[in-house]
């Protein structure tokens, strides 16, 4: 159980990493959309704006704390928190068909259902994470161990991080980069 709670905590914690890399890769503009898509949740111009800085922030903070054992739980709960807010704001856009894009992980694409299917498996992980945690005996792992925990975490990872390109795959559906330019 151990093992499998750092797996679920590494998967989440790459996760939020990528988010929070992505986000400020991509620059004023991509903020300055996720403030928009606030706005249209309802939030006043104000707090739409802090809202923005304040995920980019927790992103990084709970990536931090699902790693420390002392901390591992309170970031589970929090990633949780975190994924169910997404989860529901995103399905919320969707189901009001507002044209939103998506730059979770710095890429843009449109929302659709398939953001809200992603959302709701992150939270399910992060879920997973939590529990496991509580029920997994508490103390260290060795170096090698932790290793290949982070190897296995790093497919789970990117799997939710490059979910509209494997979607495109699986749909066969035309890709962001092929419909803005027009392909």
């Amino acid at each position: 159980m151990l093992y499998l709670a750092w797996t679920l905590r590494l998967s989440v914690a790459f996760v939020l990493l990528a988010a929070a890399v992505g986000k400020v890769r991509a620059g004023r503009f991509a903020r300055t959309e996720f403030v928009r898509a606030v706005r249209r949740l309802g939030a006043p111009v104000r707090l739409a704006g802090l809202a923005a800085h304040t995920v980019l922030v927790a992103e990084f903070a709970i990536a931090v704390l699902v790693c420390l054992p002392g901390t591992a739980l309170l970031g589970c709960l929090a990633a949780t928190t975190l994924f169910g807010t997404f989860s529901a704001g995103v399905a919320r856009l969707v189901w009001m068909g507002t044209d939103v894009r998506c730059r979770c992980f710095g890429a843009a694409s449109d929302l659709t259902g398939r953001h809200v299917v992603r959302n709701l498996g992150l939270l399910a992980v992060a879920a997973g994470a939590a529990l496991v945690t509580v029920l997994a005996p508490h103390g260290g792992i060795p170096a090698l161990a932790l290793a290949a925990l982070t190897a296995s975490a790093l497919p789970v990872a990117a799997a939710f991080v490059r979910w509209d390109d494997l979607a495109i795959l699986v749909a066969g559906l035309p890709g962001p980069a092929s419909i803005e330019k027009g392909r």
